[in-house]
């Protein structure tokens, strides 16, 4: 704040939901490549530390794009396990409400890994479930009381997805 850390500030951000649609493509019998997108969510961000104070800091809408590759190392039954790895893209769409009413969050990218498995019913439809984890740093600017702040935000999140998979 005003150019001095302020160390006892902390953000923390709230819970997400939102519907994804998940493209992929079988190119081996043991790999594969996806891009998964979704609605657009918002989420709040919220002071903690020094910052609890301030309560609500700012909404965020963002749209987030992976694209991944998967191993799939064997089968057992009709259940597939698979490991994933790839790349986050995070496009930040608007900021609304809140303390920090000037604060302004910049796009990023970051790596992921992906752990899940599919459950076939047949050979066309299967559910599946995955769990990533995403390496993720925003750096955002704005002002607060007057003087020009500029606050790091690495929520390095976990997500897990479910879904129903049909295979052409």
């Amino acid at each position: 704040m005003a150019g001095q850390a302020q160390e006892g500030a902390r953000v923390a951000l709230g819970d997400v939901s939102f519907a994804a649609a998940e493209l992929g493509w079988r190119f081996a019998p043991d790999w594969s490549v996806s891009v998964l997108g979704g609605l657009p969510p918002t989420v709040a961000l919220y002071g903690r530390g020094d910052f609890a104070g301030q309560g609500l800091l700012r909404k965020v809408t963002y749209g987030a794009v992976m694209a991944g590759v998967q191993y799939h190392p064997f089968t057992l039954g009709r259940f597939e396990p698979f490991l994933g790895a790839g790349l986050n893209y995070t496009a930040i769409f608007r900021t609304r409400a809140g303390a920090l009413s000037e604060l302004r969050v910049a796009d990023n990218a970051g790596p992921y890994v992906q752990v899940g498995g599919q459950l076939h019913f047949t050979s066309s439809l299967s559910a599946f479930v995955d769990v990533r984890k995403t390496w993720l740093s925003f750096d955002s600017k704005g002002v607060a009381a007057g003087a020009p702040i500029r606050v790091s935000i690495d929520p390095d999140p976990v997500s897990a997805t479910l879904g129903l998979s049909y295979r052409f």
